[in-house]
């Protein structure tokens, strides 16, 4: 005979397998959603997506040719870090419609956060509010 299946195994595997479909969903969304940003001055345009990765820097005119080159820097600079910002708030907008109870950390679309930083941070989202509301049930 075989051994008896194990109901806790079963509610793993189905839990795992949301995870990853949710983290799928997740990345696919973060890289589609794009902000763009126009400069206080109304001379460039600059687009980032979701995880903060900027997409396009686009000069309006020939204006930015007159400036400093330490304006100009400063300038671009300031743009994109606005972008950048809003392109993670929409990224996150959107995850917290998908996954309302999850919470995620701004750095969870740090371009600089590799896979296995996300799926830590993922789990570690989702693990949060479970913990607390055990916590709270055991008191």
């Amino acid at each position: 005979m075989g051994s008896i299946p194990d109901p806790w195994a079963y509610n793993l595997e189905d839990e795992l397998e949301q995870m990853r479909e949710l983290v799928e969903r997740i990345q696919s969304q973060g890289s589609a959603t794009q902000y763009s940003e126009t400069s206080r001055r109304k001379i460039l345009t600059v687009t980032a997506n979701g995880r903060g990765e900027l997409v396009d820097l686009a000069f309006r005119g020939t204006a930015y040719r007159s400036l400093p080159p330490a304006e100009l820097s400063h300038l671009i600079l300031e743009t994109a870090e606005k972008a950048r910002a809003r392109g993670r708030q929409a990224a996150m907008d959107q995850i917290a419609q998908i996954a309302p109870d999850a919470a995620i950390s701004p750095d969870l679309f740090d371009p600089k956060a590799g896979f296995e930083e996300f799926v830590r941070a993922m789990s570690e989202a989702f693990d949060a509010p479970a913990t607390e509301s055990e916590s709270k049930g055991s008191s």
